[in-house]
């Protein structure tokens, strides 16, 4: 059973992380790489798990 918004208001319902991919994580055609995006989605579910266990 999931936690209610009440009981854990830190809880992410949905994982946000903002970031401008770099030059170095571009290909020479200016399109990011798949392996930078996917590193980037699960920090964001990362973040969200370490605050709904309170810890890692």
């Amino acid at each position: 059973m999931t936690p209610s918004p009440q009981q854990h208001p830190e809880i992410c319902h949905e994982p946000v992380l903002r970031l401008r991919a770099e030059p170095r994580s571009t290909n020479a055609h200016g399109r990011v790489h798949a392996g930078w995006l996917m590193f980037q989605i699960d920090t964001a579910g990362a973040i969200c798990a370490e605050r709904l266990a309170r810890g890692r």
